[in-house]
């Protein structure tokens, strides 16, 4: 190989690995900087906490900047919409503001499904995103059956599902009807408590004892 072609590849070989490192240089940044605030982000959203408005803010101020790095993450992109989907969830209810910060949400969790379509959790976080935007629709039914789909066992999946469904219920074909009535019965294996709640907040104990009779007769009032 004559000597000129031989730098040439040299070149760029070099090129490439400069790339790969400085590539993955951002992606350790965006993950350092981001750490503390993703987990923060998941104990909020797991335990439904009402965080201060400020620590909220500066914790999507610190994804969006982490995005600016690394604009395809979809972990990143996920807990982004969270935290927007938390600031909705403390605006007040039915308001103007609510509703953009829903929106917003839903298109982080639009993108986050787009890059990581196996996700159950972005399918989940999108259908409660499209329930509590009152957005009954095509998308909706099909992020509710990719849901359960993925992540049939997925104990916060299971219960979105649960939550979206029965507050949807009038308005689920027989088909969906009947997944959800499935997800009823396996959040009742271990989730028995907050399916109730879920209940009793619809006023659907009805289907909930219907699905899972010997799980739930505890929980909740089911005629025999």
């Amino acid at each position: 190989m004559r000597r000129p072609y031989r730098i040439l590849i040299a070149l760029i070989g070099t090129a490439v690995l400069g790339f790969a490192v400085y590539a993955s240089a951002k992606r350790g940044l965006a993950d350092w900087s981001t750490m503390r605030w993703r987990h923060e982000i998941t104990g909020w959203a797991e335990h439904r906490a009402s965080p201060p408005p400020e620590h909220l803010q500066e914790a999507i101020t610190t994804l969006i900047d982490a995005l600016a790095l690394t604009p395809d993450d979809p972990t990143l992109i996920e807990h982004l919409g969270v935290a927007i989907d938390l600031r909705a969830a403390g605006s007040p209810p039915g308001s103007e503001s609510q509703r953009l910060y829903l929106a917003a949400a839903l298109f982080y969790f639009r993108k986050a499904a787009a890059l990581r379509p196996t996700s159950p959790y972005s399918w989940a976080n999108i259908l409660l995103a499209k329930y509590h935007l009152d957005q009954v629709d095509e998308e909706f039914f099909g992020a509710m059956r990719n849901a359960l789909d993925f992540g049939p066992w997925e104990p916060a999946v299971q219960l979105i599902v649960a939550d979206a469904g029965l507050g949807a219920w009038d308005r689920l074909d027989s088909g969906l009807r009947g997944r959800v009535s499935e997800d009823l019965q396996r959040a009742a294996v271990r989730q028995a408590d907050a399916l109730a709640r879920i209940a009793t907040d619809h006023r659907r104990i009805d289907l909930v004892c219907a699905a899972s009779f010997d799980r739930m007769k505890n929980q909740v009032k089911c005629a025999k």
